[in-house]
């Protein structure tokens, strides 16, 4: 018996004297802030390996009323998915727009000007000329500003740091394969046609782009709200080398009106 109390001490089991089991200790480790749980489990092995299963994982997103379905099958079901179940948990990197100020609500704060062509590029609000952006769960609601551009070719640039956005190196090669996916809905007024072109790429350290891809278009005048897309996919071989930084959001249109809104 001392032994087996001996051997409780060491994993963990005793709690304030109580001998706890291990299913009522997992839910009890459930309770602490997501923050702390990296530290959880350099107490004992017992709690490292509580706070690495699957099922703790669920119990904490349930916990703190976070969405575990939105958790790829393939990454939760990883022996090393801890890191990216925490960094889900954490910085909802499953389920957040990682473009700020995505619709112009700051005016061009987060956003850089490459060409600001015509009659250069501008915020609009409210919108005017065009109907109002439809109802859509993967887009904020109530937003009545938009990028705007006329006459010419307009260009703005986001960079988006991924280590501060949660998405380190180790979270990203543990939940490989991956997608990048970007889709803005863009809307054109009903007295000129105009393209619009949106480039997405994977920077390093240095600035070069280590993945990339384009796409464009060219649309009719009154066309209502498109949604637009560019993807790209993250392979293991992607992740070799030179550590990943950024994502690098680029996003051009020209002739009158061109408006694009929450991407």
């Amino acid at each position: 018996m001392s032994d087996q109390l001996g051997q409780s001490l060491i994993n963990g089991f005793i709690l304030s004297g109580k001998f706890i089991p291990e299913t009522v200790l997992e839910t009890l480790l459930s309770f602490a802030p997501v923050s702390d749980i990296p530290n959880l489990r350099r107490v004992r092995q017992l709690w490292k390996d509580i706070a690495s299963r699957r099922s703790f994982w669920k119990e904490v997103f349930e916990r703190n009323g976070l969405n575990w379905k939105a958790n790829p099958n393939h990454v939760a079901m990883r022996e090393d998915a801890w890191i990216v179940l925490f960094s889900a948990a954490k910085h909802k990197i499953f389920t957040k727009n990682f473009v700020r100020n995505h619709s112009g609500e700051a005016q061009f704060t987060h956003w850089e000007k490459i060409h600001d062509g015509g009659d250069k590029i501008t915020v609009e609000s409210p919108l005017a000329g065009i109907s109002s952006l439809p109802a859509n769960p993967d887009y904020a609601s109530g937003v009545e500003s938009a990028f705007v551009t006329w006459y010419g070719w307009s260009t703005i640039r986001q960079k988006i740091d991924l280590k501060e956005a949660g998405l380190t190196s180790e979270v990203m090669k543990a939940m490989i394969p991956f997608q990048f996916v970007c889709t803005p809905m863009v809307v054109i007024r009903f007295d000129s046609a105009a393209m619009y072109c949106l480039c997405l790429s994977l920077l390093v350290d240095n600035g070069d782009a280590m993945l990339y891809n384009i796409s464009n278009g060219v649309h009719q005048a009154g066309e209502d709200w498109i949604q637009t897309y560019c993807t790209f996919n993250v392979l293991e071989e992607h992740m070799k080398g030179s550590s990943k930084k950024s994502v690098n959001s680029l996003h051009g249109s020209q002739r009158k009106k061109g408006k694009k809104i929450n991407y």
